[in-house]
């Protein structure tokens, strides 16, 4: 339940009066304290609101919350009966007045026990209701056995809701905020308002939260957070007792603990009130294992920590648990930035453990933060590929390259080499020359590790994955497709990761060169291998599922690659931020396909805001060129003609597929921005190619949009193409061809109608703007005022979108004397009220309305105000 959803069930509970009040329950931070703000400032008008502040000072003394209300001074004593007649006499004063009084309690775990046996006793007696929020119900009050004895009602305060945080973050900020940011803030803050409001400020601070083509984007956040959450939680620090200090402070150090070990080194009595209090919580799903409640709190606890009394921790520690003796993944590499935080560095095998391990998850900030430190030691060759890895992740390619080249000519393992290999093409192959540098590498590889050509070993497969992808990029599709097919030949010796990556490449080449149904078939299959999988890696899963909605979107199954595009991926947040932007493009890509484009402006433009700071698969370009061929489509010419400079200074690829796509956008885009640019001549050339390539996915595209210009003369190799071709998007093309091959003003309508049931906006009114002009050329003008008014209708769905195939004689122009005419009738006048409104006979009036219903095709007034307001 969102928090405004639950605002308004507390006032209609309340209202109603059906119990005593309500009691809030939640999380700190979870915004209790707001919901509560919020009645009390709604009910303000309607009740007498007593709001009590109880605090840690006041709970051990007796009637402490409620002295202020009953006038009860320092130093002097006061017994239940005279506290409860003061407050009694407030309620029944305020009674006489014919009004009710609500006492408002936030923290109501820390009223003191006199207190809370006296405020219930006033809300039992009647007049009065009370609402209450606390973290949790372990400590027993009077107040809160209301509650047990149903004469409370309870609410459950949960997380945001992704509205609600964005929401939050957009209050802070302002403008538009991108997805992978929005999803990345919120899930590292648990759903918490307090957490998340101090890590959007402590972006803000550090200018990793910045503002891109009018989108909010984040770029490398560092996790802090703003200045005044960092006083507010010391302050709780500073609260607690030495015991229980000691343990948060110890469990936010070392992100997650295992109670039998925690339990040797702490007051066990300490640890079950801070579990009490939810400030921790404890995972039973499997060895119990102790963490913060609030897992954004440790990041701001690790701060404030000084280095000699972490040192002490992890000493402590240490005696007791080993996480390096584990499989807990995340607890080495915690373990190990722990230890470079206390200046301790740790050996260099586990250094190059934990940095593999960061890469592997998407820790790229920590990934090259422990590899630099292994670099001058003995693993050497190890500490280069994963510095070289985590500088993909931060689009240093130059570097990245520079050092996957080093780590691969001193490897001397295979594990090495095919990291360093991995880290290399991620680097180099988007460059221009990225064929002859493949060629290189493979060669350097396999000289230096024979045994990956010719073992079926793991390492063998992922170096056959890895190289067969990089020929994949470079548009070598045959050899690609052998490698593939040879590995999925044998899939009882691949793991479930391998098949899914071999499985979704397959499926890519399948979808690129026409086989669009099987290619699905493939990238189901590939989705369901990694659903085996216990763990993937964010890197693994971000390739499989972009590369899956791609193909989704070959066939035109938009809502399942929509549903892929909105999926979020369990725990690991930071698997948000390079996911992001490739979401934004996929669903920005839809949305050409449909025809909205304006929609898909909006979603390029975060993509590409997005990509600047995140772009490890280099999608950039794709991002650009369909940014700005959107805009040039939807009449934001400036902003177009800006993305195009952008792109021309774009000097990296993401494959040749992606390349040719791109380029084809932009050719088109430019035909759109310049009247006397002729598209024609370059967009074949880019179909040609593909031709060559066997890409007939990309050159029904490309032809597509050289019918869209105008250029008919493609149309032969279209129908040849979407003939050849199986699929949703494929039989819509081939219905598109007969028609506009028949020139048929009927087939055309026919087939307008055909797209437009299947999502296809734009392309279903160019086919009625083309059946307008075929029903004027047969004189068929009833038939073209009737296709007219479709087209009206269509136009309405995408108002800011332009097409060459649109024209002056698609939609009736009005009269300044008809517009006036027909306003007036949609506001309901007659025709008496008209004539005399413009100062006119009324015989003028009807001549001109009798003009118009033939014009418009309408035969009632109603009709006639309908289509007026399509037009307007």
């Amino acid at each position: 339940m969102t928090r405004s959803a639950l605002v308004g069930e507390l006032l209609s509970h309340v209202r109603a009066g059906k119990t005593y009040g309500a009691l809030l329950v939640g999380d700190t931070g979870f915004g209790k304290t707001r919901v509560l703000n919020a009645l009390r400032t709604i009910l303000a008008a309607e009740y007498e609101v007593i709001q009590l502040f109880p605090s840690r000072s006041l709970t051990p003394l007796p009637f402490g919350t409620v002295a202020a209300i009953i006038g009860h001074g320092e130093g002097s004593a006061i017994t239940f009966h005279e506290a409860l007649a003061t407050i009694m006499g407030r309620i029944r004063e305020t009674a006489h007045q014919g009004r009710r009084t609500l006492i408002v309690i936030d923290n109501a775990s820390l009223v003191d026990q006199e207190s809370s046996a006296v405020i219930a006793q006033a809300v039992l007696a009647g007049n009065c209701q009370v609402i209450m929020a606390q973290r949790n119900l372990s400590r027993e009050t009077a107040l809160t056995q209301l509650w047990r004895d149903g004469l409370l009602t309870r609410f459950q305060v949960g997380p945001l809701t992704q509205n609600e945080g964005f929401d939050l973050i957009l209050s802070m900020t302002g403008g538009r905020l991108s997805h992978g940011a929005g999803n990345y803030l919120l899930r590292r803050a648990g759903g918490s308002p307090m957490a998340l409001s101090g890590l959007v400020a402590g972006a803000l601070e550090e200018g990793s939260l910045r503002c891109d083509d009018g989108w909010w984007v984040l770029d490398h956040p560092t996790g802090r957070y703003g200045g005044e959450l960092t006083e507010i939680i010391n302050a709780d620090l500073a609260a607690m007792n030495p015991a229980e200090r000691k343990i948060i402070e110890l469990v936010a150090l070392a992100g997650r603990v295992r109670l039998c070990d925690l339990n040797k080194l702490v007051n066990s009595a300490a640890l079950d009130a801070l579990q009490e209090s939810g400030q921790l919580k404890i995972d039973a799903s499997g060895e119990p294992i102790v963490q913060m409640a609030n897992r954004a709190h440790s990041g701001m606890i690790r701060q404030l920590v000084p280095i000699g009394r972490s040192q002490s921790y992890r000493h402590e520690l240490a005696q007791v648990y080993d996480p390096w003796k584990t499989k807990d993944f995340k607890g080495k590499i915690r373990d190990v930035t722990w230890g470079l935080d206390c200046g301790i560095l740790p050996s260099d095998q586990k250094l190059i453990i934990a940095a593999r391990m960061a890469n592997h998850e998407l820790y790229s900030d920590d990934a090259l933060r422990i590899a630099t430190a292994a670099v001058d030691g003995p693993l050497r060759a190890a500490a280069l590929a994963e510095q070289a890895q985590a500088l993909v992740y931060h689009n240093d390619y130059l570097q990245a390259e520079q050092l996957g080249i080093a780590a691969l000519e001193i490897a001397t393992s295979a594990v090495d080499g095919l990291r360093a290999l991995t880290a290399t093409l991620h680097a180099q192959l988007p460059s221009k020359d990225g064929e002859e540098k493949l060629e290189r590498v493979e060669r350097l590889y396999f000289d230096r590790f024979p045994e990956a050509a010719e073992s079926n070993s793991g390492i063998a497969q992922a170096s056959r994955i890895v190289l067969a992808m990089a020929h994949l990029s470079l548009g070598h599709l045959d050899a690609a497709r052998e490698s593939f097919e040879k590995l999925l030949a044998a899939p009882a010796d691949l793991s479930p990761v391998a098949e899914a990556m071999a499985s979704v490449s397959l499926s890519e080449i399948l979808s690129e060169t026409g086989d669009v149904l099987a290619a699905s078939g493939m990238a189901r299959a590939a989705l369901a291998a990694i659903g085996r999988q216990r763990h993937v890696s964010p890197h693994t899963a971000i390739y499989i599922l972009t590369r899956s909605a791609v193909n989704f979107l070959n066939e035109g199954d938009f809502a399942s690659a929509r549903h892929l595009l909105h999926r979020e991926e369990p725990e690991n947040y930071s698997i948000e931020l390079p996911i992001g932007g490739l979401k934004h493009l996929g669903i920005g890509i839809a949305f050409i396909h449909e025809g909205r484009l304006a929609e898909a402006a909006e979603e390029l433009t975060a993509a590409a805001a997005s990509l600047r700071g995140y772009d490890p698969w280099q999608m950039l370009g794709t991002a650009l060129s369909h940014l700005a061929y959107s805009q040039a489509a939807s009449g934001q010419h400036e902003a177009a003609r800006s993305h195009l400079d952008e792109l021309e200074q774009y000097h990296r690829r993401s494959g040749v597929v992606r390349e040719l796509e791109a380029q084809a956008m932009s050719v088109a885009a430019e035909s759109l921005l310049t009247s006397t640019f002729d598209a024609s001549l370059q967009l074949q050339t880019l179909a040609k190619r593909s031709r060559e390539l066997g890409l007939r996915s990309v050159e029904l595209t490309i032809h597509e949009l050289l019918i869209r210009l105008r250029h008919t003369e493609s149309l032969p190799r279209f129908v040849e193409l979407a003939e050849s071709m199986e699929g949703r998007r494929a039989s819509l093309f081939r219905t598109f061809a007969s028609a506009v091959a028949s020139k048929s003003g009927t087939n055309l309508e026919e087939a307008a109608v055909h797209a437009h049931e299947r999502g296809y906006v734009l392309l279903a009114a160019e086919l009625q703007s083309m059946a307008i002009s075929a029903f004027d050329a047969a004189k068929r003008s009833e038939r073209a005022r009737r296709a007219t008014q479709r087209l009206v209708a269509m136009r309405n769905e995408i108002p800011d979108v332009d097409s060459p195939w649109f024209t002056n004689t698609d939609i009736p122009k009005l009269t300044a004397r008809e517009k006036q005419i027909t306003d007036l009738v949609r506001a309901g006048h007659g025709n008496r009220d008209i004539a005399d409104l413009l100062n006119v006979s009324l015989r003028t009036v009807e001549g001109h309305l009798y003009r118009l219903f033939i014009k418009l095709d309408v035969s009632s007034r109603e009709e006639l105000a309908e289509v007026a307001a399509l037009l307007a």
